[in-house]
């Protein structure tokens, strides 16, 4: 997780992309705060394949349930 200074003099709301979320210190300031995670560990195209498949399924049961 990264935080970085949105300037509290010109609050230039332009340094904000979107995606970050911007938090309010007890002082006063703002700051823009991004989380990104990494999985170095490699993996199996099986293992890829057998997840993108699930993701798939979780979204069509998903969709099927809200229909009703």
């Amino acid at each position: 997780m990264t935080f970085s200074p949105i300037s509290s003099i010109r609050r230039d709301w332009s340094e904000v992309e979107t995606g970050d979320s911007v938090l309010q210190d007890l002082y006063g300031g703002f700051h823009r705060s991004r989380v990104g995670i990494v999985d170095l560990d490699p993996k199996p195209i099986s293992a890829i394949i057998k997840h993108h498949l699930r993701e798939a399924e979780m979204i069509k049961a998903y969709n099927n349930s809200s229909l009703e």
